[in-house]
């Protein structure tokens, strides 16, 4: 599938384009950016975590979770509103959401102007997966502080600092603050968030963690048929590691069929 669209199956059908709309909103934000091998466009992401998160929730339609996606109703602004008996999907604004879950973080965009363009309920989404820059830092001093006085959490001395340690000669303070500090924050944010908001940051966790170790295309999109892995630049390993530790310490009791899924998805690309 290609990332430049997205597969209509759960689209349910309405004047608003909204997804249509969004994929044009993100191409003009990101226009300038790039990802990390400096060739491919940055929106080339956003698109790419959509159509995965369309994946599992096709694979997943039939879950009263995803059913009651498919079947609610949200308002858009007044002035976006196309008539009374058109409305966007609670599914399509979570897709909308994946195509623009970096705007707010990554380009001059504000929460208002998401509001205005696609609706509160799109815009809140895209502010739930933003991350905290200042809750991050506190994090990594209050971790690195742990790690000095030996009172880490036994999750994260041995997926974090074993883990790494193992894997990265001369490992840097500097690193090791960072990945503990990254790895608390973002199983905060993960346990605390929306379960609509965590299929969005699931689906980019995933997104990224393939794009690290990347897989060979196929026809069907098969995501379990995942193979040996490259050997990792020191950039990729510290994200396998965070990664580890962040599913390591999801809380797993609120999740549906579907967060499971791509949780399960996610811990098969990193070990």
């Amino acid at each position: 599938m290609s990332s430049s669209s997205l597969h209509p199956i759960l689209i349910t059908p309405t004047d608003t384009n909204l997804l249509g709309k969004s994929i044009q909103f993100a191409t003009l934000k990101h226009a300038s950016q790039m990802r990390k091998d400096n060739k491919t466009p940055y929106v080339e992401h956003p698109k790419s975590v959509a159509n995965r998160l369309n994946q599992f929730l096709a694979q997943f339609k039939d879950t009263s979770y995803v059913q009651s996606l498919l079947h609610q109703t949200v308002s858009l602004a007044d002035s976006q509103q196309p008539n009374k008996h058109s409305s966007p999907t609670l599914c399509e604004s979570i897709l909308c959401a994946a195509v623009l879950h970096d705007t707010l973080e990554d380009t001059e965009t504000t929460f208002e102007e998401l509001e205005t363009q696609f609706g509160p309920v799109t815009a809140r989404l895209v502010s739930e997966v933003t991350n905290d820059d200042s809750r991050v830092k506190a994090l990594c001093d209050k971790k690195l502080q742990e790690y000095h006085e030996h009172t880490l959490d036994e999750s994260a001395k041995t997926i974090l600092v074993d883990g790494l340690n193992s894997q990265i000669e001369n490992l840097s303070e500097a690193v090791l603050r960072k990945r503990l500090g990254r790895g608390a924050y973002f199983v905060e944010k993960l346990n605390s968030m929306s379960l609509e908001a965590l299929l969005v940051k699931l689906a980019d966790r995933l997104d990224n963690i393939l794009d690290v170790d990347p897989q060979p295309s196929s026809q069907n999109n098969d995501l379990t048929k995942l193979e040996q892995k490259p050997k990792h630049s020191h950039f990729n390993t510290e994200y396998k590691y965070e990664t580890r530790y962040v599913m390591a310490n999801i809380d797993r009791s609120r999740l549906t069929p579907i967060h499971e899924e791509l949780v399960s998805n996610i811990v098969r690309a990193v070990y």
